[in-house]
């Protein structure tokens, strides 16, 4: 028995209509184009604190950056390694990874958190030059002011903790970002605590990877493979009724 024409139409047209939903829904990956650390640093002083803190740096954006990933400087992989830490505790490692986990986060500028994560202790994080990174959920900072900073662990005077630079021979920022300057603050072992202002010049430890190019949307592998098959049906049917 022949189908009539318009049941053949109407389910074409429900099941094409079927598979544009689902591409629109289908989930995707966010792909940045190159990326660059905030900051690209050569330390000739380091130093980490009895107590633990907060510390890091400010800078001002001057057109909007997407970063994708937050680190942690890591002093035992760094081949420029300085010879010389200017408090508290003496770190000689050359390999390893970080002692500690470190919280990451970026602050606005009247302190309210936009994201954060944890740089895990060990050579789990990835290797970018001298800095330890973990993927985030891709966030775009527009022009602005901005802190980004980490937490330390207090060495109490004994047991090496992961030191931040703050004493440079080279010193580069990416081009949309103007460094200012360093804050630090008191705060309990692993919370981030909003520091706002004080201490030295400069607390490169936190860290983090981004691109000055939006992100590109590409679909799953298997929700693609699943998609080319179902437009696949749909020609082999309107072909088959062209021919029937």
């Amino acid at each position: 028995m022949k189908v009539p024409t318009f049941v053949t139409h109407t389910f074409r047209n429900a099941t094409a209509g079927l598979f544009l939903l689902f591409a629109a829904t289908m989930p995707a990956t966010n792909a940045l184009a190159s990326l660059s650390p905030g900051i690209t640093f050569t330390p000739t002083l380091a130093f980490n604190n009895v107590e633990s803190t907060t510390l890091g740096w400010v800078f001002d954006l001057s057109a909007p950056i997407w970063v994708s990933d937050l680190g942690y400087y890591d002093f035992s992989s760094d081949p420029n390694q300085p010879q010389s830490i200017w408090c508290c505790s003496p770190d000689t490692r050359t390999s390893g990874g970080l002692l500690d986990n470190h919280i990451v986060g970026i602050f606005n500028g009247v302190g309210t958190l936009l994201t954060s994560t944890t740089v895990p202790s060990g050579t789990a994080g990835t290797l970018v030059g001298n800095s330890r990174y973990v993927p985030i959920p891709t966030i775009e900072l527009t022009p602005g002011q901005y802190f980004v900073e980490g937490t330390q662990q207090g060495s109490s005077g004994i047991s090496p903790t992961d030191p931040v630079g703050f004493d440079f021979s080279a010193f580069t920022a990416m081009p949309e970002i103007s460094y200012t300057h360093g804050v630090y603050t008191f705060g309990t072992p692993d919370v981030l605590t909003f520091a706002s202002s004080g201490g030295y010049a400069a607390y490169i430890g936190p860290d983090f990877l981004a691109s000055d190019e939006p992100p590109t949307t590409t679909p799953e592998p298997r929700y693609a493979l699943v998609l080319a098959a179902g437009l696949a049906a749909l020609w082999l049917m309107t072909k088959r009724r062209r021919t029937v």
